[in-house]
Protein backbone atom coordinates (compact mmCIF):
# COMPACT_ATOMS: atom_id res chain seq x y z
CA UNK A 1 0.00 0.00 0.00
CA UNK A 2 2.76 2.53 0.72
CA UNK A 3 4.02 2.09 -2.86
CA UNK A 4 0.56 3.21 -4.01
CA UNK A 5 0.61 6.25 -1.74
CA UNK A 6 -1.89 4.71 0.69
CA UNK A 7 -1.20 5.07 4.40
CA UNK A 8 -2.81 2.55 6.73
CA UNK A 9 -3.89 4.15 9.99
CA UNK A 10 -2.76 1.56 12.52
CA UNK A 11 -3.97 2.81 15.89
CA UNK A 12 -3.22 6.36 14.78
CA UNK A 13 -4.83 9.52 13.49
CA UNK A 14 -4.25 12.24 10.92
CA UNK A 15 -5.93 15.55 10.18
CA UNK A 16 -7.26 15.74 6.62
CA UNK A 17 -8.48 18.88 4.93
CA UNK A 18 -7.89 22.38 6.17
CA UNK A 19 -9.69 25.29 7.74
CA UNK A 20 -13.40 24.74 8.27
CA UNK A 21 -13.21 21.48 6.27
CA UNK A 22 -10.55 19.81 8.42
CA UNK A 23 -11.40 16.57 10.25
CA UNK A 24 -9.59 14.00 12.35
CA UNK A 25 -9.38 10.61 10.69
CA UNK A 26 -8.64 7.85 13.22
CA UNK A 27 -7.77 4.27 12.31
CA UNK A 28 -8.24 1.48 14.82
CA UNK A 29 -6.66 -1.95 14.35
CA UNK A 30 -9.06 -4.86 13.89
CA UNK A 31 -10.51 -6.81 16.83
CA UNK A 32 -8.96 -10.02 15.44
CA UNK A 33 -5.63 -8.52 16.50
CA UNK A 34 -6.54 -9.44 20.07
CA UNK A 35 -7.22 -13.08 19.17
CA UNK A 36 -3.95 -13.45 17.27
CA UNK A 37 -1.93 -11.08 19.48
CA UNK A 38 -0.65 -9.19 16.45
CA UNK A 39 -0.89 -5.38 16.29
CA UNK A 40 -3.55 -5.23 19.03
CA UNK A 41 -6.10 -2.46 19.38
CA UNK A 42 -4.71 0.47 21.32
CA UNK A 43 -7.39 3.16 21.64
CA UNK A 44 -5.26 5.57 23.66
CA UNK A 45 -2.57 5.56 20.97
CA UNK A 46 -5.18 5.90 18.21
CA UNK A 47 -6.75 8.99 19.78
CA UNK A 48 -3.74 10.64 21.46
CA UNK A 49 -3.03 13.12 18.61
CA UNK A 50 -6.70 13.95 17.86
CA UNK A 51 -7.53 17.66 17.74
CA UNK A 52 -10.57 17.88 20.03
CA UNK A 53 -11.72 21.06 18.22
CA UNK A 54 -12.30 19.15 14.96
CA UNK A 55 -14.91 16.56 13.99
CA UNK A 56 -13.60 13.00 14.25
CA UNK A 57 -14.28 10.08 11.91
CA UNK A 58 -13.15 6.67 13.18
CA UNK A 59 -12.32 3.86 10.74
CA UNK A 60 -12.83 0.45 12.28
CA UNK A 61 -13.36 -2.79 10.37
CA UNK A 62 -15.90 -4.42 12.71
CA UNK A 63 -18.95 -2.61 14.11
CA UNK A 64 -18.56 -4.35 17.47
CA UNK A 65 -15.35 -2.40 18.03
CA UNK A 66 -17.73 0.32 19.21
CA UNK A 67 -17.40 -1.20 22.68
CA UNK A 68 -13.69 -0.26 22.71
CA UNK A 69 -14.35 3.45 22.13
CA UNK A 70 -17.32 4.19 24.38
CA UNK A 71 -15.23 6.70 26.35
CA UNK A 72 -13.68 8.36 23.28
CA UNK A 73 -14.80 11.54 21.53
CA UNK A 74 -15.79 10.90 17.91
CA UNK A 75 -18.64 11.85 15.61
CA UNK A 76 -18.87 8.98 13.14
CA UNK A 77 -17.56 5.42 12.86
CA UNK A 78 -17.17 3.95 9.39
CA UNK A 79 -17.24 0.18 9.47
CA UNK A 80 -17.91 -2.92 7.39
CA UNK A 81 -17.16 -6.61 7.99
CA UNK A 82 -20.77 -7.84 8.05
CA UNK A 83 -21.39 -7.87 4.28
CA UNK A 84 -24.92 -6.80 5.23
CA UNK A 85 -25.67 -10.36 6.30
CA UNK A 86 -24.70 -11.66 2.83
CA UNK A 87 -27.13 -14.58 2.69
CA UNK A 88 -30.60 -14.41 4.19
CA UNK A 89 -31.37 -15.66 6.88
CA UNK A 90 -27.73 -15.88 8.09
CA UNK A 91 -27.77 -12.14 8.73
CA UNK A 92 -29.61 -12.95 11.95
CA UNK A 93 -26.57 -14.93 13.10
CA UNK A 94 -24.29 -12.03 12.20
CA UNK A 95 -26.47 -9.77 14.38
CA UNK A 96 -25.71 -12.03 17.36
CA UNK A 97 -22.05 -11.00 17.01
CA UNK A 98 -22.28 -7.48 15.62
CA UNK A 99 -24.44 -4.65 17.01
CA UNK A 100 -25.22 -3.27 13.52
CA UNK A 101 -25.65 -5.10 10.21
CA UNK A 102 -25.74 -2.28 7.64
CA UNK A 103 -26.58 1.37 7.19
CA UNK A 104 -26.46 4.48 9.38
CA UNK A 105 -27.32 4.28 13.07
CA UNK A 106 -27.39 6.82 15.89
CA UNK A 107 -25.41 5.73 18.93
CA UNK A 108 -26.04 8.90 20.94
CA UNK A 109 -27.28 12.38 20.03
CA UNK A 110 -23.77 13.23 18.75
CA UNK A 111 -22.30 9.86 17.70
CA UNK A 112 -23.21 7.75 14.67
CA UNK A 113 -22.00 4.58 12.95
CA UNK A 114 -22.25 3.69 9.28
CA UNK A 115 -21.80 0.03 8.33
CA UNK A 116 -21.22 -0.65 4.65
CA UNK A 117 -22.41 -3.88 3.03
CA UNK A 118 -19.31 -3.73 0.83
CA UNK A 119 -18.88 -5.23 -2.61
CA UNK A 120 -17.36 -8.59 -1.76
CA UNK A 121 -18.40 -11.73 -0.01
CA UNK A 122 -17.14 -14.24 2.48
CA UNK A 123 -17.35 -17.95 1.72
CA UNK A 124 -19.70 -18.74 -1.14
CA UNK A 125 -19.72 -16.10 -3.92
CA UNK A 126 -23.41 -15.33 -3.35
CA UNK A 127 -25.50 -12.56 -1.77
CA UNK A 128 -29.20 -13.02 -0.99
CA UNK A 129 -31.26 -9.99 0.18
CA UNK A 130 -27.99 -8.22 1.03
CA UNK A 131 -26.98 -6.42 -2.15
CA UNK A 132 -23.43 -5.22 -2.52
CA UNK A 133 -22.87 -1.48 -2.36
CA UNK A 134 -20.35 1.24 -2.90
CA UNK A 135 -21.23 3.88 -0.35
CA UNK A 136 -20.85 7.59 -1.00
CA UNK A 137 -21.14 9.64 2.17
CA UNK A 138 -21.40 13.41 2.43
CA UNK A 139 -20.14 14.66 5.77
CA UNK A 140 -22.00 17.64 7.19
CA UNK A 141 -21.78 19.21 10.63
CA UNK A 142 -24.47 18.16 13.09
CA UNK A 143 -27.04 20.82 13.86
CA UNK A 144 -26.67 21.24 17.59
CA UNK A 145 -29.83 22.17 19.44
CA UNK A 146 -29.55 25.15 21.78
Amino acid sequence: MPELGIKALLNESVVVGSGSKAINLVGLNDIQSIRFNVMPIHTYKAFEMVDKNLPTVLLSHQPKSISFVEDKQYDLILSGHTHGGQIFPFGFLVMLQQPFLAGLHAITATKQIFVSRGTGYWGPPVRVFAPSEISVLTLKPLNKLS
